[in-house]
């Protein structure tokens, strides 16, 4: 079996960059989004595309700078930042497990019969 791989450019929304921008920028569905064969093609399009951030009114700084939302919620320092993935709970973002753990004072444990 012959398997191609395809990439496609996800929104920070959770949208994918549409195959038809004239017609919607940006879709809900993969089965509209445009197809990269590789991230070469994927560079040549951001540099050469009227959709890049620099065209729709961001600069380049802007647009390629992570917002940072928060902080880790157990004091640790580490900095939430827009378009990675966190641990939420309740409201309060942590950078990893250990940090939740810490924050909830729990600890992994041998389960053993009392």
């Amino acid at each position: 079996m012959d398997v191609k791989i395809r990439l496609v450019l996800k929104h920070e929304d959770g949208r994918y960059l549409s195959w038809n921008p004239d017609r919607y920028l940006l879709s809900h569905k993969l089965s509209d989004a445009r197809r990269f064969v590789s991230t070469e093609e994927i560079s040549t399009f951001l540099t050469s595309s009227p959709y890049r951030p620099e065209e729709v009114g961001l600069s380049a700084s802007e647009a390629h700078e992570p917002a940072v939302i928060g902080k880790c919620a157990c004091g640790c320092g580490q900095e939430i930042v827009s378009g990675y993935e966190y641990i939420e709970a309740d409201g309060e973002w942590f950078a990893d497990t250990s940090c939740f753990l810490k924050f909830h004072d729990a600890k992994w444990r041998y389960a053993e019969a009392m």
